[in-house]
């Protein structure tokens, strides 16, 4: 067999070197130092995490706080200086058109509100939206309630701070 032009050349089997097909994998030591290293982030940064998240939440709740007292304010304005009232663990008479005795209806004869629109907000702190009607002002045990506390004879609002 002769090889000419346009012939197929076989390459020498010594021109290339031999191949293998093993992958170096980690050692144990190499894989127990990345778990130290990530071990170590993790608790540095979860941390500040939490701590940012209760930062937002705080701040969310006492943007929901001044809504409220704003509301609350306009409503005894319009209202010859009486507050609303809670009514089944809320105050509709902030989300809701009413005269100026604070009847709830719609119409000519229902001149003023809404003062917030949609529902009452929720506090953040517990994720709650219920209003409690409380005696005393100001609340002795905020930290063991959820949603708002709310003293009618002022019209005035604390946050509950007890997570749910």
């Amino acid at each position: 067999m002769s090889i000419g032009p346009g012939s197929p050349t076989v390459p020498s089997p010594h021109a290339f070197p031999l191949r293998r097909n093993r992958r170096r994998a980690f050692t144990i030591v190499e894989l127990m130092i990345v778990i130290v290293a990530m071990t170590i982030l993790a608790g540095i940064l979860v941390p500040q995490v939490e701590e940012s998240l209760q930062d937002a939440n705080q701040s969310a709740m006492l943007s929901n706080l001044y809504e409220l007292t704003n509301a609350i304010e306009r409503y005894k304005m319009d209202h010859n200086g009486r507050a609303p009232q809670v009514i089944n663990s809320s105050l509709p008479q902030l989300v809701n058109s009413t005269d100026v005795d604070g009847n709830i209806g719609s119409g000519p004869g229902y001149p003023y509100g809404p003062y917030i629109l949609g529902k009452i907000p929720a506090n953040p702190l517990n994720n709650s939206a219920r209003v409690k009607e409380i005696l005393i002002a100001p609340p002795a045990n905020a930290q063991n309630e959820t949603g708002w506390l709310y003293y009618p004879t002022t019209g005035q609002i604390w946050a509950g701070e007890r997570n749910q």
